[in-house]
């Protein structure tokens, strides 16, 4: 989504302009109509309070060129959580100062601040503790590899370990290449292990970056989920939300895998009209891949997959669930072959998450 500039002063629109030039993505300015002589933008006669709402629906990143009580009082009523919350920097008027003010981690505002200022030669204010400390939060590792948060409300937990100087260890699924990368992106305050090394019985802080689940610790944790996984569905005509529903996460608790890990579910083109399938990936807020027979079949004949006369003689391909899950990761592996429930196949594709990609 483009960056929102709302300026109210002609120096501020003026400001507004040469950040909108310079700014490598798209940036769209919003002004009060009674500012003239403003070219492109969108200018609004509401109240500043009447259209802020609207901008926090439409923008991911806000820069407000104002006095920060302004800014403060307009998004109050706004504001949800730091998981869904904008971006928000504020800027005076004479582009002396860009103030990290909400969402600097996950939303990205700290970074933001950051990049405007470099542009027009301003002050960046970041208030954030790990920021100041040089140290790289959790929620900013994963923000920045796309890396999915779990439980959410432990996050607040572990990163107040780090910046009380607490011991904390990240156990990873990686290789020694990414072990050593992971260590230097984040510096010495915490100490990165494989995750083979992990015990129950962990006397600090542990943060995991896995897709499996794992028997939690007393002491507090955090996942970071990769989206790692693929989940091949093949269904009946008619069958139910649930009777999918159920097929999956059953499928997943087979292979000690976590839903935060998957990436998308896959069926054949065919099924794209398929009621409970597509009510099942809604609810599990997951995309959906189809494809063609044709493709299918190769992927078959390829890997040499399992075959069904049954699925055959029903839709006109030997199979669904194992080739629509190795198509949708390309280079996945199988990590759960075709397993059957009543009316529904299942079959899940692992993928190879590299740190250093």
């Amino acid at each position: 989504m483009k960056l929102g500039i709302i300026a109210l002063t002609p120096k501020g629109v003026e400001l507004a302009q040469k950040i909108s030039a310079l700014w490598p993505d798209a940036a769209e300015l919003y002004y009060p109509l009674k500012v003239k002589g403003v070219s492109g933008g969108t200018g609004f006669s509401e109240p500043l309070h009447s259209v802020v709402p609207d901008l926090f629906v439409r923008h991911k990143e806000l820069l407000f060129i104002m006095s920060l009580g302004i800014v403060v009082r307009v998004i109050a009523p706004c504001l949800k959580d730091k998981y869904s919350d904008p971006a928000v920097v504020v800027m005076d008027e004479k582009g002396q100062h860009a103030i990290s003010v909400l969402s600097g981690h996950l939303g990205g505002a700290n970074k933001l601040a950051a990049q405007i200022a470099a542009l027009v030669g301003a002050r960046p204010v970041i208030t954030t503790a790990s920021d100041l400390q040089g140290k790289m939060a959790l929620d900013v590792l994963a923000r920045e590899k796309k890396l999915v948060i779990e439980p959410k409300e432990n996050l607040k937990h572990l990163n107040s370990a780090l910046v009380q100087g607490e011991r904390v260890t990240v156990y990873c699924d990686f290789n020694q290449e990414d072990l050593s990368a992971l260590q230097e992106l984040i510096g010495n305050w915490a100490e990165i292990a494989p995750l083979n090394g992990y015990s129950v019985n962990a006397k600090h802080a542990v943060a995991f970056i896995t897709n499996k689940k794992l028997r939690e610790p007393t002491v507090p944790y955090i996942y970071l989920r990769p989206k790692n996984l693929w989940v091949g569905v093949g269904c009946r005509s008619g069958t139910s939300q649930e009777e999918v529903l159920t097929a999956i996460l059953e499928a997943l608790e087979l292979t000690g895998r976590s839903i935060y890990s998957v990436h998308s579910i896959c069926s054949v083109d065919l099924k794209a009209e398929e009621q409970g399938l597509l009510e099942a990936a809604k609810l599990l807020g997951l995309p959906l891949q189809f494809f063609s027979k044709d493709e299918l079949k190769s992927r078959i004949k390829s890997d040499n997959l399992s075959k069904s006369s049954f699925v055959l003689e029903k839709i006109g391909v030997e199979g669904v669930c194992e080739p629509a899950a190795l198509l949708g990761g390309n280079s996945a592996h199988l990590i759960l072959p075709k397993t059957r429930w009543p009316k529904v196949t299942v079959a899940i594709a692992e993928g190879s998450w590299r740190l250093l990609e």
